[in-house]
């Protein structure tokens, strides 16, 4: 191929690359426009996988789950997701030999670190157990080291950082094995240095229990004593007999692992009681979130157990929960709100059928439901965990089960546990005679007359204070004289507010969405063009034919001038809040051959400041007439020649 046309197939080849990047740039940008901000989505890595644990690292949220195939054994999985749960990092942990998984984990100075357990050969070659560890990567979830922390039995649950900036780890542990079947666990606790060197570990297997025991969870001791540490003691659970022991457990350790005292929780009439996690209370109490509790040996249901700062039980809160998922990952989480109330995750039992859906409920300071929701599909769904979000709402994960497997499972949603946004529409009438306007409220996902429900905000552009209600009912608002007004109606839910903002004129009946060009008569053929848009930095307003002021006789009676119109171009925010305002000044201009007037002008104003989002521009000039309907003649005003929308990007 000749050297010049090898350079134009270069450069062909160049504007397609260059063309499709553009393409994809603007797919991307409209998919990520259209996503919703509440949802519900599943994550398909394997055959069998779940979500365990969510942490709220910046914006982002940091998930940690474990997956599986049939052909594979389990592996750990941590992401890196926005604020819409689209993942900007993924890490998979595999094992060479074995398998290894994870329950908890916490966001250290460098990364992150996983608790849980993982397969080993022993030397005698006879026996497959599970030892506990911590995993350790950088904060883009890079494979740093596995640290096993026993060379027995072990498991890994929960693990917090320390006052001393080390970690202390809560699991279970075989202590006899191989010696004394039938190996019944015990609690277990290990203290590790910022350096995840082991400090100290202790095995609680003096304490008069029986069974199997074992610790979930930690807080830390508000008086800096030491830690509370949650578990189950005396559990025992025969599937072919169907009957369950077990009761809560929380020691209260000092700060080198003793035991400066325990209580148990073993209300009366309960065969057995057991839970995984618990959170501090507005009130210096704990909520445990959530219990099991069988109040015989066939009927084992789920509650939430708010407890004193003395670890008494102040109030038990029944919902129906999967009692078998408590023990090593127990469905449910809660968050405390400042109010004294909570929302709670977990999974809610149907009365049609066997499954379970994920549920977010609502208590008040005395454990009464307030409102509950419902996910999931067609079979069993769970919340393991959730969270607060920085938009107010909250975000729990789990899994969602199908019959082709089971995949990790994420639901987020507003203050009120919805998937929707609100979004503000009215129409509206007006009286010419008495100058009044009534506004119909056509919004729609606002819920005013629920708990937690939203609100709205009337704004009449006359000088009047805004109108809050709750009411979505008709309203008038009587002005005091003509003219054109912005009104704007916001609907708030939560976080989000939804605007809608209609051109009102009520001594004409007349109005408009704003944005929609209207059919006014058009003043001296001046045409408005407004370029580019989108704009990034830079708009210009280009304005056909000379400004000038039309000749009236009543007025210049003799002699005539034609004087140049004073015009003005204004930027509205969608809640008609006026963004920039600036004169017409012509920066360039164009001349007709033959005129000595030019035929167009082009004003630039900077929007570099302004906030990436869409704006409402209107043009107008002072003249005669009326300020929307053109030239009338004899009274002054201000006259619109252009409005519209234009979008700014950054």
């Amino acid at each position: 191929m000749p050297a010049k046309l090898s350079l134009i197939h270069l450069n062909l080849c160049a504007m397609k690359t260059f063309l499709l990047h553009i393409c994809l740039m603007l797919l991307i940008s409209t998919l990520l426009e259209a996503q919703p901000k509440y949802f519900s989505k599943i994550y398909d890595n394997g055959v069998f996988q779940d979500f365990m644990s969510v942490k709220l690292n910046n914006e982002n949220f940091i998930i940690l789950g474990n997956f599986t195939t049939f052909a594979t054994p389990w592996s750990i999985m941590l992401f890196n997701m926005d604020n819409y749960c689209d993942s900007i990092w993924k890490r998979e942990i595999v094992l060479t030999e074995g398998e290894i998984v994870s329950g908890d984990f916490i966001i250290t100075t460098g990364g992150y670190a996983m608790v849980g357990n993982k397969t080993l050969s022993w030397e005698d070659n006879q026996t497959t157990a599970y030892q506990a560890h911590v995993t350790t990567t950088d904060m883009q979830g890079t494979l740093l080291d596995i640290i096993p922390l026993s060379n027995l039995p072990s498991t890994a649950l929960g693990i917090t950082k320390t006052q001393d900036g080390g970690y202390l780890i809560v699991g279970s542990i075989v202590p006899d094995y191989p010696n004394n079947p039938p190996y019944n666990t015990e609690m277990y606790a290990v203290k590790l240095n910022d350096q995840f060197d082991i400090e100290w570990e202790r095995i609680y297997n003096d304490l008069g229990y029986y069974y199997d025991n074992y610790l979930t969870d930690i807080l830390p001791a508000p008086d800096g004593s030491g830690y509370y540490l949650l578990g189950t003691v005396n559990f025992y659970f025969n599937t072919i007999a169907w009957v369950t022991h077990g009761q809560i457990a929380i020691l209260h350790i000092n700060n080198t692992g003793e035991v400066i005292e325990q209580f148990i929780l073993d209300p009366p009439g309960n065969v057995a009681m057991q839970s995984t996690k618990f959170i501090p209370t507005q009130d210096g109490g704990f909520l445990l979130a959530p219990a099991g509790v069988a109040t015989d040996e066939m009927d084992y249901i789920g509650v939430y157990v708010k407890l004193t700062n003395d670890f008494d039980i102040e109030w038990m809160s029944y919902a129906s929960v999967n009692p078998y998922m408590l023990r090593y990952g127990g469905c449910g989480s809660a968050v405390s709100l400042p109010d004294g109330s909570f929302v709670v995750g977990g999974c809610l039992g149907s009365t049609a059928n066997q499954w379970y859906d994920a549920q977010i409920t609502k208590l008040d300071a005395n454990g009464n439901p307030l409102w509950s929701r419902r996910y999931g599909g067609s079979y069993s769904d769970y919340c393991y965990d959730m969270i607060a979000t920085p938009d107010g709402g909250y975000l729990m994960v789990g899994r969602q089960d199908t019959l082709t497997g089971a995949f990790a499972y994420i639901v987020k949603t507003n203050c009120m546990g919805l998937l929707t946004e609100p979004q503000a529409a009215f129409t509206f009438a007006t009286d010419s005679t008495t100058l009044a306007a009534t506004f119909y409220n056509q919004s729609q996902y606002v819920y005013p007359d629920s708990i937690d429900g939203g609100h709205f905000i009337w704004q009449f552009d006359d000088g009047t204070p805004p109108y809050q209600t709750k009411e979505p009912t008709p309203i008038t608002h009587l002005y005091s004289q003509p003219g054109t007004y912005y009104v704007t109606l916001q609907a708030i839910v939560c976080n989000d507010t939804g605007t809608y903002t209609t051109i009102v004129k009520p001594q004409s009946g007349w109005g408009t969405a704003v944005g929609i060009p209207e059919n006014s008569p058009e003043y001296s053929g001046s045409g408005v063009v407004v370029y580019p848009n989108p704009a990034q930095n830079t708009l210009h307003f280009s304005i056909s034919n000379p400004l000038v002021e039309p000749f009236n006789p009543l007025v210049e009676p003799v002699n005539p001038l034609v004087e140049p119109v004073e015009t003005s171009i204004s930027l509205y925010t969608p809640a008609g809040q006026l963004a920039l305002q600036t004169p017409f000044v012509s920066t360039s201009s164009t001349t007709a051959a033959g005129s000595t007037n030019a035929s167009s002008a082009t004003h630039t104003i900077s929007v570099a400041h302004l906030p990436a989002g869409i704006y409402f521009y209107v043009v107008s000039g002072i003249v005669g007439g009326d300020s929307d309907n053109g030239y009338n003649g004899g009274i002054s005003g201000d006259m619109v020649l252009a409005r519209g929308k234009v979008a700014v990007v950054r």
